[in-house]
């Protein structure tokens, strides 16, 4: 593909407007990560990774995966009822939370062995409401093709978030500083987004009624069936490394891994999201009009591995150095990390774009079980590097098990494609 012809694709011009918020976003945190580094430890920011992968699991029963519904109707009004059920769904399940984490909120602090974590975990069902609104808002913004407010409320995200924890910081209030500046961020982004959809969609009380909600929570039901268990997995296989080594290592080491996923993934996870975003609406759209999608998901493809291949190898030869020279003298650690896992986050990269191919085909069952046998080995990986009492061991083996089953994804979703731009070309 030229590059003349990649400038001017609607798709990666729509793409590049996600990922220049993206971008901004996040070169605000990559600024002061040299400067958060010497104002915090790595087990406060180990207790801060704790505290976000919770919220990444819980946020999935809030919606019980109902929002990845929402570009897939034919008519907006359906999907406004289903923005309006997630919306229902988070409500009920911010009030569960509140009332589990009151009662119990020591006990589960307890469990996962960090006492930093508390007071701070009554913060949790705040941060899990606010991102699942803010997950509802970006898809049916997305639906409505409204991209430059995303690409917005990324970046008010980051200015709040960074600004709070810059403060506590400076002002020596330890990991709350952290952990208050996440919540925070997720409330602007959030309230953002909600603003531009009731501007955008003044009627959408009117288009809402209960019937119209049970038709859609009927027709979509395989996602809380199977894509919710998909999601979870996902979410929790993610997350392992950190409960891993928090519970059985040191706060300390899972802020040490923390920080290296953090700066190499979350990067190319907003990349890769905004591509996500806009495929999804294109390759829904090709695939209910029975046009062929395997050209499309090859080019993508082929882009993303012109752009990522440089700094990729780049990261595995100097990593080590580059986070002691930034970050400091206790950060040399993470750079080691990042090394080990390159591999598996480069095939993620090039993978996750296509994720929602299942959705579309309606194969949600078979991704979930995929998911599944990823969780097992996964787990089997970290809990052999607790037996060898060694982390680097159990990191590299959860890192070979993520690659085998990441790229087979991958096989499978082309697969699908093939077969599916044969059938309409019989």
């Amino acid at each position: 593909m030229g590059l003349k012809k990649i400038v001017r694709n609607e798709i990666v011009k729509n793409v590049l407007t996600l990922f220049s918020g993206s971008s901004l976003a996040q070169l605000i945190p990559f600024l002061i990560y040299p400067v958060l580094s010497r104002l915090y430890t790595p087990a406060e920011f180990g207790t801060l990774a704790l505290f976000a992968n919770l919220m990444m699991i819980l946020s999935i029963f809030a919606t019980a995966k109902y929002e990845q519904a929402i570009m897939l109707p034919v008519k907006n009004s359906s999907a406004i009822n289903i923005t309006g059920f997630c919306l229902l769904l988070i409500t009920g399940f911010w009030i569960f939370t509140m009332l589990v984490f009151l009662f119990f909120g020591c006990n589960i602090v307890s469990l996962f062995g960090d006492s930093g974590l508390y007071p701070w975990i009554y913060l949790l069902p705040f941060s899990v409401a606010f991102h699942s609104v803010f997950q509802v808002m970006t898809l049916i913004l997305n639906r409505q093709k409204h991209f430059r407010s995303m690409a917005l409320s990324r970046v008010l995200q980051s200015l709040s978030s960074s600004g709070v924890k810059l403060g506590g910081g400076f002002l020596q209030v330890g990991r709350g500083g952290l952990i208050v500046g996440t919540t925070i961020g997720h409330f602007f982004s959030a309230a953002f987004l909600f603003i531009r959809f009731y501007i955008n969609n003044k009627n959408w009380l009117s288009l809402i009624s209960l019937k119209r909600m049970r038709e859609q929570i009927i027709r979509y039901i395989y996602f809380p069936k199977y894509v919710m268990l998909h999601a979870l997995s996902s979410t929790v296989s993610a997350a392992l490394p950190i409960i891993f080594f928090t519970r059985f290592f040191s706060s300390e080491e899972a802020g040490l891994y923390a920080m290296g996923y953090s700066i190499v993934f979350i990067p190319l996870s907003l990349f890769s999201a905004a591509i996500e975003q806009v495929l999804y609406q294109d390759l829904s759209m090709k695939f209910n009009s029975e046009k062929e999608l395997t050209p499309l998901m090859k080019d993508t493809a082929k882009t993303i591995i012109f752009i990522a291949i440089i700094p990729f190898l780049l990261l595995f030869a100097f990593a080590p150095f580059a986070f002691e020279f930034l970050l400091g003298g206790d950060w040399a650690v993470s750079g080691v990390y990042v090394r080990i896992i390159l591999p598996w986050l480069f095939m993620a990269f090039l993978t996750s774009p296509l994720s929602f191919i299942p959705k579309i085909f309606g194969r949600q069952k078979k991704a979930m079980f995929i998911e599944l046998i990823s969780f097992v080995f996964r787990v089997a990986a970290l809990s052999a590097g607790i037996y060898y009492n060694s982390l680097q061991t159990g990191l590299i083996l959860y890192v070979l098990v993520s690659f085998i089953m990441v790229s087979y994804s991958l096989f499978w979703y082309f697969r699908l494609a093939n077969n599916h731009d044969k059938e309409i070309n019989l």
